[in-house]
């Protein structure tokens, strides 16, 4: 063959070099790089499970900030009888009768006081009495027959309990003195109940003996005789200060309520019901808030739910 005939095109194809150094710079394999590479399913997966968490921290937080009030109920009335003195020269000018909470919280600690006039101090032979009648449900106290306690069993099932002092102590307007006698009702909504945001009370029967006005007694001028209240209230009520809604408006200065009460006023029980508007408004921006949390607790809990079931069903 001449050497200057020009050969024969071939049938196959040159194929293109890899250059083995571009190879090695560009790094790995199209396989190798595609396998490193997070799933995109797998990052909305963990992204809902996160989700998810946060929607239960949300809505544990939520119940936490929402206002919860144990139920109250109307509690029970008590009549008080002050039975007068043993000494006829000692006159009565007025009664106080205070309930405050005992230990445990259900029991009662109720002092009842007499105030009487007297030049000089009564003698230790001289006895002021007063009868505190429980409604039945109402434990008595553990005291038993003896000269300053006496409990009675009544037919109708409360207690009465029956105190007698002969000590007396001078109060700020001379010359009246006070006898205070004490005991514990263990047991019964006795008074008033209270849970923060309410408050239901129930002011007591008084009977006294025949007063002395206090015009009689000190000569004064101001107020006239017969208009001053003989008796006064006093509940240490829990959970205070109440804006009374009923009944007679009493003083407060946020740890007692006193109400002051005519004699024909504490003829019969009367009913007072409170609200702490203090508490009510706290309870609203607590329940605001509540809400707000709870709300968004549901919209992400939810939408974690729905991409959890869209990622198990596109894997």
């Amino acid at each position: 063959m001449d050497a200057n005939q020009e050969a024969e095109p071939s049938d196959v194809s040159p194929q293109p070099e890899v250059d083995s150094a571009a190879g090695e710079a560009g790094g790995h394999s199209p396989n190798e790089a595609g396998a490193s590479a997070p799933a995109p399913a797998s990052r909305l997966y963990w992204l809902s499970i996160v989700s998810g968490l946060i929607a239960i921290g949300l809505g544990v937080l939520a119940y936490q900030l929402f206002p919860s009030a144990s139920p109250i109920s109307l509690p029970a009335g008590f009549q008080v009888l002050f039975d007068g003195s043993t000494d006829a020269s000692l006159q009565f000018m007025a009664a106080t009768v205070a309930v405050q909470p005992g230990l445990p919280s259900d029991s009662r600690l109720i002092t009842v006081s007499a105030d009487v006039y007297s030049m000089d101090r009564p003698p230790s032979t001289t006895y002021v009495s007063t009868s505190v009648i429980l409604p039945p449900g109402v434990t008595p106290p553990p005291c038993h027959r003896s000269m300053t306690c006496t409990v009675f069993k009544g037919q109708y099932g409360g207690y009465s309990v029956v105190l007698q002092t002969n000590t007396f102590h001078k109060v700020a307007t001379y010359p009246i003195w006070q006898a205070d006698m004490t005991f514990t009702s263990p047991g019964g909504k006795l008074a008033f109940d209270s849970d923060g945001l309410n408050a239901q009370a129930v002011l007591p029967e008084v009977s006294l003996p025949p007063l002395l006005t206090a015009q009689d007694a000190l000569g004064l001028s101001s107020p006239p005789a017969g208009q001053m209240p003989p008796i006064t209230v006093d509940y240490q009520i829990p959970g205070g200060p109440y804006d009374w809604t009923s009944g007679p408006q009493p003083s407060s200065n946020g740890l007692q309520t006193q109400w002051q009460v005519t004699e024909a006023a504490a003829s019969s029980y009367q009913q007072v019901v409170g609200i702490n508007n203090a508490t009510q408004e706290a309870n609203s921006n607590s329940l605001f808030i509540a809400g707000a949390l709870a709300g968004t607790a549901v919209t992400l809990g939810v939408g974690a739910l729905l991409e959890l079931i869209r990622v198990r069903l596109s894997s």
